[in-house]
């Protein structure tokens, strides 16, 4: 069986309406981090496009004047923008020509920058088209720009294509971004958490007691305890409730005493009745609503020579005499049915074995509501 199933509805509900807050609003919590990191991520594609296009006009007009001193003047000032961890400019087989790190100039990109995307360098070539790539942690973008050289280095070099090549850091604008968000979330949830505990505890207070000591009361009265009562304080349904079960209450107790008093009347009645009955000098016998006979005196046992076991139901007919038999029996259930006082002869066999003319007289019996109880 389920654990959950054993444990009562009064008890988990507070529970689980206090865990849905705080699983909702951290659920929220976490979407706003994860939107927040994507549009930090669009903006700064944004951001990298503008840099790289006006990089890509100021540098190919340094170029056509052959400036070519100011061209790492701009370069430096670019990398010097927030959140750019490296500008260089790269031929069409990956050497670096221009860099913001003097040490890379004349090696490989490759070798200088672990990030590079030899596909996406490739394609700006061929495509000659801005493209920009997520590094795999997510946090560093890639910006590749084409751009036509004539010189590079004093040759020159008609129709060059070259790439200009920029790392983009998000690592700590996403983490503020990110502080910012859990900040703020962190007040929503200590908010939340709140009005959850604020619930719970209303809850518990005007839902969970009231039907715990419902519960407690019911038990009792199925166990035939009528000694505690419900206090509840309030106008609202379990108010009302206990008010009905109180009531309830009150009312099988003086039933169960008034019964009591009934049966124990009832014993005492019948007690009277079978001392008196078996001490008469006649032989009595009392018969249900069903013709069934349930009871004989002990002067009837005595004369029959048989006990009450054989003798109740149908048994007493077995000492009635053959020729007699028919007419004792028409007799007794025409006037049952009928509800009708009557008298019959016949013979019934005592104890020796010889048959005795007895005269029965039989009488319906009648509760005070005139319901028939028998004979």
């Amino acid at each position: 069986m389920n654990a959950l199933s054993t444990i009562p509805l009064r008890r988990w509900l507070p529970w689980l309406i206090f865990f849905s807050f705080a699983i909702l609003t951290t659920f929220s919590a976490s979407l706003r981090i994860m939107q927040t990191s994507i549009i930090v991520e669009e903006n700064a594609f944004e951001t990298a496009r503008y840099r790289m296009l006006d990089a890509q006009n100021r540098i190919e007009y340094l170029l056509r004047t052959d400036a070519l001193d100011a061209v790492d003047e701009v370069i430096a000032q670019l990398s010097s923008a927030p959140n750019v961890d490296l500008i260089s400019i790269v031929d069409e087989e990956g050497l670096v020509l221009y860099s913001s790190d003097r040490q890379n100039i004349h090696h490989s990109i490759r070798d200088v920058l672990p990030e590079f995307d030899i596909l996406s360098f490739r394609s700006t070539q061929q495509e000659r088209h801005f493209k920009a790539t997520l590094a795999q942690n997510k946090k560093k973008i890639l910006c590749y720009q084409p751009i036509s050289m004539k010189t590079v280095f004093g040759e020159i070099r008609p129709n060059h294509l070259a790439i200009l090549l920029m790392k983009y850091d998000l690592t700590s604008e996403i983490g503020k971004t990110h502080k910012n968000v859990i900040f703020s979330s962190f007040i929503e949830i200590a908010f939340a958490i709140v009005v959850a505990t604020l619930l719970t505890l209303l809850l518990k207070h005007w839902f969970t007691q009231p039907l715990e000591k419902i519960c407690k009361v019911v038990t009792h009265i199925g166990n035939k305890d009528f000694s505690h009562s419900l206090q509840i304080v309030g106008t609202g349904e379990l108010a009302e409730l206990g008010k009905v079960i109180n009531q309830m209450q009150s009312d099988l107790s003086l039933a169960i005493q008034w019964r009591r008093l009934a049966e124990k009347a009832l014993l005492e009645s019948e007690g009277r009745f079978r001392a008196m009955a078996d001490s008469a000098p006649v032989l009595i016998w009392v018969a249900d609503t069903d013709k069934l006979c349930v009871w004989f005196n002990q002067l009837w046992l005595d004369f029959t020579g048989r006990s009450m076991e054989q003798e109740i139901g149908n048994g007493w007919a077995e000492g009635v005499h053959p020729d007699d038999f028919t007419q004792c029996l028409e007799t007794y259930t025409n006037h049952f049915d009928r509800r009708e006082e009557f008298h019959m002869n016949y013979r019934l066999k005592r104890h020796g074995g010889e048959y005795r003319w007895l005269r029965d007289h039989g009488v319906p019996r009648f509760n005070t509501q005139g319901d028939f109880q028998g004979y």
